[in-house]
């Protein structure tokens, strides 16, 4: 079984073998507004944006107001407290919303790494919390596709 990182960080990841997505906060012109997400952990969390916000699709660049990011926070807080001390393959794609928006892996890659997702999606929510109140809108860029 693989194992897998679910990182954040404020600078580009130094390798082009890594895949990841740019969160961008506005026009990215502020300090660690713009941060860089592992690629395949952020797939995870794409059938709970999608759930939040319906005009959501997996497209190179997808611009959300911050007023949507608001509701599909709410999403992530109630997904990371369901995933806290589950390990069922089943339960973690209806928590993750996962069948929605055609999986790119299959949840039983991670199933052993729940704990680092649920991390993960805290994590991220955080950020996004902070420049929800002062951006009109985060984009999501893919670097891949």
């Amino acid at each position: 079984m693989n194992t897998y990182t679910f990182f954040i960080q404020d600078v580009l990841p130094r390798t082009d073998a890594v895949e990841y997505i740019i969160l961008r906060a506005g026009k990215g012109k502020h300090k660690w507004s713009s941060i860089y997400v592992n690629s395949l952990g952020f797939s995870y969390l794409e059938g709970l944006i999608w759930d939040k916000y319906r005009e959501y699709r997996q497209q190179r660049i997808s611009k959300i107001p911050s007023a949507e990011w608001k509701r599909i926070l709410e999403g992530f807080e109630i997904a990371a407290d369901l995933l806290r001390d589950n390990q069922d393959p089943e339960k973690t794609e209806l928590i993750l919303k996962y069948k929605i928006v055609s999986p790119m892996y299959p949840i039983s890659d991670i199933i052993d790494q729940i704990a680092d997702l649920e991390r993960f999606i805290r994590e991220l929510s955080i950020w996004l919390q902070n420049f929800t109140k002062t951006e009109k809108s985060i984009s999501i860029i893919k670097n891949y596709i």
